[in-house]
This record gives C-alpha cells, sequence and structure tokens, in this order.
C-alpha cells in the first residue's frame, strides 16, 4: 500500500492493530470456497516444491505451492511492499544477519541489486526509504522525514537533489509507475506552492503550480501519464488540530494534470469539498475521491479547545476525466464519520471508515446508491486491499486468522490462506497478495472469479 494512505489511516483511525505475533505454523493457501457450514475447515494445500536459490549459506528458501510461493524462513516477520506488478520488495533477517532484495514473480529469490549501496540505508523501512519501480534508485529521509538523499545502487553516487524538505516530506513524495518521474510535493510557502518533477538520477525535471491555489495530495494513474491532486485556494485555510504538521487533505477542487504537456483540468462542484488523495480506478479511466459539505467543529484537546475541519455527509465523487465529468455517487454517510477511499472498483468503492462512537473497519460503498456494506475486517496499518475482480482481501473478525476474499455485496467468495497472517499487501495490479506469516514470506495469485 502506498505511504501516504497508510499514513492516512495512521491518523484517522481510532482503533490499533494488535503487533504482536499470533501462533501458528506457516501459512497455508487454501484456494477453497468458504465452508458451507459452521466448523468446516477447507483443507490445506500439500506438497510444495523446494529449490534452493542463489545466497550463500543461511540464504532463503524458494518454495513453489499451489498459487504462488513463498520464501523464507526467516527469524520472524519483516518488511514487504510491491516495487512493480512483477517484483516485491522484501527485507528480514536469518540468524539476527539482514537479508533484502526484489523477489520477482518469474523466480529466484532475494536480489540484493548490484551492491554499492552506501553503509546504513534503511531497507527496512517503508516509510523512509523509497525505491524506484526496478529498484536501480532509491530516495532515502532523515527520521523525521525532512532531508532527502538519491542514491544510486548501480554506481553508488550520492546527491541532495534542489526540491522543498518539510516535515512529512517521505509521506507525499513518490515515483512514477515507469520510474522514469520522482513527484516531490511543495508547500504553501514554496516559491512553487505545488510540485517538483525530478529525474531518475534527482535532476530538475520540471515544476507545477496553479496562479492563486495550492495543489497537494498529488498521485500518478496506472500509467503514469497523469497525476491527480487536490486544489486549495491560497488564501483559504482550513481549521485543524493544533498538532498536525502537515497540510489538512482537503481541496475545493480536483485538478488532472498531463505532465508532459502542462495541460491540467478542473473538477468542482458547488457546496462540496474534497478530502484526501484521488484514488485511480485501476485501468486509469476513472477517479474517486471524497467529497462532502464542510463544517468546522469544536473539539477538546489536552489543554484547551480548538476547532478543526470535517466533512458532512461524506461520500465518493466519481470522476470521469476523458467525459469530463464528476458526480456524487452512493449514499452520504450519516453521523460523525470520516472515511477514506481505498480502491475504486466498477460498481463500488472500498473504503476505511471510522466513528469515534463505534471504532473503525472496512466496507463497500455502493456507487449506485444504498448503505455500506461493511466488512467487519480487523483494523491494519496495510488496510483491506483492493485485488483483482473488484474483491477485497484482508483478514477479519467474521473468519480469524484466514486470509479471505470478500465480493461487494460482502460475501466470503474464496478463503485464499489461512494462518497468523501480518502485512497483507496486493500488488499494483491486484493480481497477487503478498504477505508475512510463521517467519515466512509467501505471494498468492489471486484466482479469478
Amino acid at each position: 500500500m502506498r505511504r501516504w494512505l497508510a499514513g492516512c489511516l495512521v491518523g484517522f483511525m481510532t482503533v490499533m492493530a494488535g503487533c504482536a505475533p499470533r501462533e501458528g505454523g506457516a501459512p497455508r493457501p487454501t484456494g477453497q470456497e468458504p465452508p458451507a457450514v459452521a466448523g468446516q475447515e477447507p483443507q490445506a494445500a500439500q506438497g510444495p516444491a523446494r529449490a534452493e536459490v542463489p545466497g550463500g549459506p543461511g540464504a532463503p528458501v524458494r518454495e513453489e505451492i499451489p498459487g504462488g510461493f513463498r520464501l523464507g524462513p526467516f527469524d520472524e516477520s519483516g518488511s514487504a511492499w510491491w516495487l512493480s506488478p512483477d517484483a516485491v520488495w522484501v527485507y528480514a533477517k536469518v540468524g539476527g544477519a539482514a537479508r533484502y532484495g526484489a523477489v520477482s514473480l518469474a523466480g529466484g529469490g532475494l536480489e540484493p541489486g548490484p551492491g554499492h549501496d552506501p553503509e546504513d540505508l534503511p531497507y527496512w523501512d517503508r516509510w523512509h526509504l523509497l525505491l524506484s519501480p526496478d529498484a536501480g534508485r532509491a530516495v532515502v529521509y532523515s527520521f523525521h522525514g525532512f532531508d532527502r538523499t538519491f542514491v544510486d545502487r548501480e554506481t553508488g553516487a550520492v546527491s541532495e537533489p534542489q526540491a522543498p524538505n518539510f516535515g512529512g516530506s517521505h509521506m507525499f513524495d513518490s515515483w512514477s509507475p515507469d520510474g522514469s518521474r520522482f513527484l516531490v510535493q511543495s508547500v504553501r510557502t514554496d516559491p512553487v506552492p505545488g510540485f517538483y518533477f525530478l529525474d531518475r538520477d534527482g535532476n530538475p525535471a520540471g515544476t507545477f503550480a496553479e496562479p492563486g491555489y495550492y495543489s497537494h495530495r498529488g498521485v500518478w494513474s496506472p500509467d503514469g501519464k497523469r497525476l491527480a491532486f487536490l486544489s486549495v485556494p491560497a488564501d483559504l485555510f482550513y481549521p485543524r488540530i493544533p498538532e498536525e504538521w502537515e497540510e489538512p487533505p482537503y481541496g475545493e477542487r480536483v485538478g488532472v494534470l498531463d505532465p508532459e504537456t502542462g495541460r491540467v483540468t478542473y473538477f468542482a462542484i458547488d457546496g462540496l469539498t474534497f478530502y484526501a488523495h484521488p484514488v485511480w480506478s485501476p485501468d486509469g479511466e476513472r477517479l474517486a475521491v471524497v467529497c462532502g459539505e464542510r463544517t468546522t467543529v469544536r473539539l477538546d484537546g489536552p489543554w484547551e479547545g480548538y476547532e478543526t475541519t470535517r466533512l458532512r455527509g461524506p461520500r465518493p465523487c466519481l470522476i470521469d476525466p476523458e467525459a469530463g465529468t464528476i458526480a456524487p455517487m452512493g449514499d452520504p454517510a450519516e453521523g460523525d464519520v470520516t472515511i477514506v477511499i481505498l480502491g475504486l472498483a466498477d460498481e463500488a468503492a472500498l473504503v476505511a471508515w471510522a466513528r469515534p462512537s463505534d471504532g473503525a473497519g472496512y466496507g463497500w460503498v455502493p456507487l449506485g446508491g444504498g448503505a455500506l456494506v461493511d466488512l467487519g475486517g480487523t483494523w491494519s496499518v496495510e488496510g483491506a486491499q483492493l485485488v483483482a475482480g473488484g474483491r477485497a482481501a484482508l483478514t477479519g473478525q467474521l473468519l480469524p486468522n484466514k486470509l479471505v476474499l470478500f465480493n461487494q455485496r460482502g460475501e466470503v467468495e474464496r478463503i485464499l490462506a489461512e494462518g497468523a497472517i501480518q502485512g497483507l499487501t496486493a500488488s499494483p495490479d491486484g493480481r497477487h497478495v503478498a504477505f508475512f506469516d510463521g517467519g515466512y514470506l509467501t505471494v498468492l495469485r489471486v484466482p479469478e472469479e
């Protein structure tokens, strides 16, 4: 999952996931339909084929299993995130020694790269490290996200690009899907109150700013040819929690930019404000962003009261950039609730929701109207994942210790795996999922509907 989305979830969720490892052995991919009667368990797949991979003594072993593979054993669960639809980055330890690198879906084990890395690069830390899709470049941030350093992993060259640094920079920067560009968000007071573009080596490659507006929360389209973002009038300041270190995630319009030509199209609805990063559909043909009526509420802080911004009746707004249309979709959420869009399917938006009164969770918002379909998932930083076929993958309270596929009606369609599943993440195209369990990284192909 993108770090800005994980950060957004951390910021608004009112319950936290348990971090302690759960009991259990290696994950058991099942590929089975859900049990027809209570207590009936699906059968585990048997007989994985084992193949040693390069890496010397103690190197983890890749085991081909039905529907995918697993890699290990590691000392415990590590970190994993997708570089591209075909490769996942892995960091974990074997015998106390760090093991890291890219793992290809095509085969092989951990490929650490050219070996020209400076010492002490945080290859375990997805919050302060951004790797290009081919893992040939690394961008490293200081602990607080202020300083940004480019590392050419092919030559070992290190540079510090000329671009805005501010607290939280690491949450909003991003590589384009093809790895040719790097996006840097600036702040309101910067000479360019919008975006800086850098090339693969950190050299300047253009800027974007709107006269009289501040642009932020930029998100690349799946093909990397467009950038969607929120747009705020320069003289409009949203009330916010005093301790917040970042620009509140609101905007009065949504922009879609072609970085090559500089052409931008704006979308707005009178009386509605937009919230959080826009989310592209997997095919890049549509956008969804939360919209609602902006209000100001007063809350009690530790030392004094303060005012902050909320949306009344939040729901997805659907944008068709090609047709130039925007429209609210689904029913407005009622009461004091915050929603964040995690993914956009054909007929529903996958969301995380939070209410001060009754916690947080995940669900589908039907774009054609109707109440939120609650999935009852166990909250985690990664969150529910939109996967191929317009389905949601998550571990939940309905079937504990099971990785489940839910359809848009909230029905359990399939159990993918069983075990103490941690760090679930879906590939950018939604065709694979990766997770740790019992000291093993497991990657599974999402079955067809």
